[in-house]
């Protein structure tokens, strides 16, 4: 079988929950590892393997109860992940169109001359510069009251947590530059966890919301569109400058 063969294999069935969604990322990262001579730092198998370990982290959280909002965060979570395993089901099997900002990955995946954290990062800024406010928007269609919006933000914001944690923990798995020690170094860690987690997903849930705003309107389905073409434009820009940023 094939790499592509594995990759298609693994993402053919959509996840219903979260520990759907683990095993499903799990037989990805596996599956994208096949790829020689990069293995696990394979372009998608280094971004697979963080999201996987903030999945982890998301069922612990659910397990713990840490969430207020019902189901929001399940839900959002399935939705989020779908997103991307329908990016690789696009590559794998033409099914649908591979998004700009994550064909930018994709292409040059096995290429080793770029660090595995910045496959990581360019994951994350495709995953969450693109992906998440129409992950919310699909969410919001069955979690769509107003009373329980501030709720679901909150669950959203205990997200961020998890998220920054496994960045700090891959930026040391994958010896990152940043994970040397020194004040000046800790602190440019710190912001570039920071820009990547807690302002893109801050924005993400801003852009979401100024959406939203028109899920009435009689265009909706064109508007969203639109507005989808233009965060994968911007997106791929910044994986771009994220992949090419060790040159």
């Amino acid at each position: 079988m094939g790499v592509n063969d594995a990759l298609g294999t693994a993402v053919s069935t959509d996840p219903t929950d979260v520990p759907a969604v683990i095993e499903t990322l799990d037989a990805v990262k596996k599956a994208a590892q096949l790829v020689v001579p990069r293995g696990e730092e394979d372009g998608i198998a280094a971004f697979t393997t963080l999201y996987h370990q903030i999945t982890c982290g998301v069922q612990d959280a659910v397990n713990a109860g840490s969430f207020e909002a019902g189901t929001f965060i399940i839900d959002l979570d399935v939705a989020f992940a779908c997103r991307y395993l329908a990016a690789i089901k696009a590559l794998t099997n033409g099914v649908g169109r591979v998004p700009k900002c994550w064909e930018v990955l994709f292409s040059c995946r096995s290429d080793d001359s770029v660090p595995t954290l910045e496959y990581a990062a360019a994951g994350v800024n495709a995953h969450v510069n693109f992906d998440l406010a129409f992950a919310l928007l699909t969410t919001w269609e069955t979690h769509s009251s107003p009373a329980e919006r501030d709720a679901q933000h909150r669950d959203y914001n205990r997200i961020n947590d998890i998220f920054y944690a496994n960045m700090n923990m891959l930026r040391h798995q994958f010896h990152s530059p940043f994970s040397d020690d020194g004040p000046l170094l800790d602190r440019l860690g710190n912001w570039f966890g920071d820009l990547l987690v807690r302002d893109t997903r801050d924005f993400a849930w801003d852009a979401a919301m100024s959406m939203w705003a028109h899920h009435d309107d009689p265009d909706w389905e064109e508007y969203r569109a639109a507005q989808e073409e233009r965060r994968d434009h911007i997106a791929a820009v910044w994986g771009l400058g994220i992949l090419h940023a060790h040159l």
